[in-house]
């Protein structure tokens, strides 16, 4: 069966962001480094925090390109548990907002009727191999 638009369209968004995420943190160790010399240890835990984030989501959108449905899932958990915990951590404000509705629309898109057919379809080719 042929890819879905929106598995490829989510899936590349998701990967371009996650190489823009990690050139962030880089930049801010860097940045750390050299302004004053070290990194301030409460913004450790958050900058490990998103940098495994970053990777898993990287990982879901190459799996969710290659067909692979437990991408999906895994990009639903990421989404979930990053959801969860900018509620326990943070304040909600505009930005929060926009990322829960980023991820229900995401969310919405990767389990329409043919998306779901389409990685049924690949499970199926890939234990037929």
């Amino acid at each position: 069966m042929k890819q879905p638009t929106s598995v490829k369209a989510i899936s590349w968004l998701n990967i371009i962001a996650s190489l823009i995420g990690f050139g962030i943190i880089f930049y801010t160790f860097w940045d750390s480094f050299n302004t004053v010399g070290y990194v301030v240890p409460e913004a450790i835990f958050f900058i490990t925090i998103a940098f495994i984030e970053l990777v898993l989501v990287f990982l879901s959108s190459i799996a969710m390109l290659e067909g692979k449905p437990w991408g999906r899932t895994l990009y639903i958990i990421i989404g979930c548990s990053n959801i969860l915990f900018n509620f326990v951590y943070f304040e909600i404000d505009k930005d929060t907002i926009k990322s829960v509705i980023k991820f229900a629309i995401f969310a919405f898109f990767l389990y329409r009727p043919i998306v779901n057919e389409y990685f049924k379809s690949s499970k199926v080719n890939e234990l037929q191999k």
